[in-house]
């Protein structure tokens, strides 16, 4: 039996600005919060270039609001629905992790792990492009248990990943749809033995 599930969530605006946090859905002990001191980079938010689009700073304003030391509660029958959805949804069934490596991880728009604890063990997985199946349904669960939008699918819309998008060798799809590309952000710089990665630049397309 499913004891508790850690959801960890990372999105990269930029370089420095850049958002971390892990959900808990604890259900032995009927409750579900954020892990505040887990948070990755504080409130801070840089303003690299005046050439840089900043339409990415409203959304990750709001991700650090949106995490709060709030307990959420959840009652008996509540975890019993839960579980039974989540089995239903066979989320991980037949699915392969994504390997991550340090730099490719802090690049990537979004990334995310979730582990499974059970009565059993536990079982990890990690993805950056190729998302579990059921992904935006087992979203439309959570929120409906907790009243919020818990892997921020609503965000996910506007962010070029493979989750609402068809990323092709042309160009992004959505609906079969090519978008319009605003802006292509890109980087090239060296960064063994000490050096930290520099500052990419953007191009409008």
């Amino acid at each position: 039996m499913i004891e508790k599930i850690e959801i960890t969530q990372r999105f990269n605006f930029k370089r420095l600005n850049r958002h971390y946090e892990c959900f808990t859905i604890d259900l032995a002990n009927k409750n579900a919060y954020y892990k505040i001191s887990e948070r990755g980079s504080g409130d801070k938010v840089l303003d690299e270039s005046v050439l840089c689009d900043d339409s990415w700073i409203d959304i990750l304003v709001d991700l650090r609001q949106n995490m709060t030391s709030k307990i959420h509660r959840i009652s008996e029958e509540q975890i019993d629905e839960f579980l039974h959805n989540y089995s239903q949804l066979e989320l991980f069934n037949d699915f392969e992790s994504e390997e991550f490596l340090y730099f490719s991880k802090i690049e990537l728009i979004y990334s995310c792990i979730v582990i499974v604890y059970s009565t059993n063990g536990y079982a990890e997985y990690s993805f950056k492009n190729n998302f579990p199946k059921n992904w935006i349904q087992f979203g439309e669960i959570l929120k409906d248990l907790f009243g919020f939008d818990v892997l921020h699918l609503n965000y996910q819309r506007q962010l070029a990943t493979p989750l609402y998008h068809d990323i092709r060798p042309d160009g992004v799809y959505f609906e079969d749809n090519k978008l319009e590309v605003k802006s292509i952000e890109f980087g090239h710089y060296p960064t063994y033995p000490y050096d930290m990665p520099h500052p990419r630049f953007e191009t409008y397309v």
